[in-house]
């Protein structure tokens, strides 16, 4: 769509609308009608939507483009296509809403500036820069094993090594409930390098 605009509509916007990732309860899994049985459809666990949301936002900001909207606020807890992708369920927050609220908050007044390492399927680590020249690195990596609510979430972690610009103020895990979000698993290792353990979860590594 990037390509088709800039060569067939150049000035124009290109906005996401909209983005987002089921998670029902395994109750709500438990009563999904003969449609959906028939279908085997599955939805996400509470942490892989926080994930996902947080990751596509972070997708998003290396694109061309203008605006992307997330779907939506709140949900009923319905085991079917875009009826459990709120960031509350029944206006109680899920993991989703306090990692995204963690996200604006932390990388708000900040825009994407570069991407310090790219490997497909192993690490992805990309610099935000506010007006005021503070830094921030976001690192995560796919590596989970995926799979359907109903089997269980298997994580996998790993250690990377990365050569930072300066010591790193604080380096904190990806938010899930309304308590302060946990210091991650990391340590200076060189005069300009730290070892940071990643996941599926992204690390802010606030510089």
């Amino acid at each position: 769509m990037i390509n088709w605009r800039n060569t067939s509509a150049s000035g124009k916007q290109v906005w996401i609308t909209e983005f987002g990732y089921d998670a029902p309860t395994p109750a709500a899994m438990a009563k999904r009608v003969d449609w959906w049985l028939e279908m085997d459809w599955q939805g996400h666990t509470d942490l892989q939507q926080a994930q996902y949301l947080v990751r596509s936002f972070l997708a998003f900001a290396p694109m061309d483009i203008n605006r992307a909207y997330l779907y939506y606020f709140n949900d009923e807890d319905e085991a079917a296509f875009h009826a459990a992708s709120g960031l509350t369920r029944n206006f109680v927050p899920k993991m989703s809403f306090y990692a995204v609220k963690q996200f604006y908050n932390l990388l708000g007044d900040f825009r994407f500036a570069r991407v310090v390492k790219k490997d497909a399927g192993q690490t992805y680590v990309y610099e935000f820069r506010s007006d005021a020249g503070k830094k921030v690195w976001v690192a995560w990596s796919p590596t989970g094993v995926r799979s359907h609510l109903k089997d269980g979430y298997k994580p996998r972690t790993a250690k990377v090594t990365l050569t930072v610009p300066s010591k790193p103020v604080n380096v904190k895990t990806m938010a899930t409930a309304s308590a302060e979000a946990a210091e991650a698993e990391w340590k200076q290792t060189g005069d300009n390098t730290i070892e940071v353990t990643i996941g599926e979860s992204p690390v802010y590594i606030i510089l």
